[in-house]
């Protein structure tokens, strides 16, 4: 529950709380969507909240610890920007594994640089592009695009490369806008 509630004459339902109290209750109390969400606000400076790491990592890895995917996206994340790239690796699977697009592409692209994994492996990078560009996730679909550009683990095909190119840039990839 974010926050205490009354039962005003009239039957409706009013917090007692503000609304970062009841999320900071709901997050102490073990609830891993509010503790993912405490994390962002951490993380990101949202609702006057001073920017803190510490506090964000804290927050994201109990959500992860809980098994909510995007936490575990973003304290891999986390370890990423730290290049802690083992740990990044770990929990990019882990989310990866529930079916989230953003890590599918993400430890994608540590298998395609051999980031936190055992060595660089295209066919499995590629594997997870797909998985994420089948989702729409314009990030797979543009490093899909590289590797067909390039010809990286797979056969050169410009063709093809435009049109995962086109399909990231008309979701708005500001990466491959020309």
């Amino acid at each position: 529950m974010l926050g205490s509630i009354i039962a005003p004459s009239n039957g409706a339902v009013v917090s007692t709380k503000k609304p970062l109290d009841a999320l900071i209750e709901a997050a102490e109390n073990g609830d891993a969507e509010s503790q993912f969400r405490l994390g962002v606000k951490y993380d990101s400076s949202f609702d006057n909240i001073e920017q803190n790491d510490t506090e964000a990592f804290e927050w994201y890895f109990k959500a992860a610890q809980a098994g909510l995917a995007k936490a575990q996206n973003n304290l891999g994340t986390m370890y990423y920007k730290k290049e802690n790239y083992t740990e990044a690796a770990k929990w990019y699977q882990k989310a990866a594994d529930q079916g989230e697009a953003i890590s599918q592409r993400n430890i994608g692209f540590m298998f395609e640089k051999g980031r936190g994994v055992d060595r660089v492996d295209i066919a499995t990078a590629k594997s997870y592009y797909e998985k994420a560009a089948a989702k729409n996730f314009s990030g797979a679909q543009f490093r899909l695009g590289m590797l067909y550009e390039y010809g990286k683990g797979v056969a050169k095909d410009l063709d093809k490369a435009v049109e995962y190119y086109l399909a990231a840039a008309n979701k708005g990839d500001v990466l491959v806008k020309f």
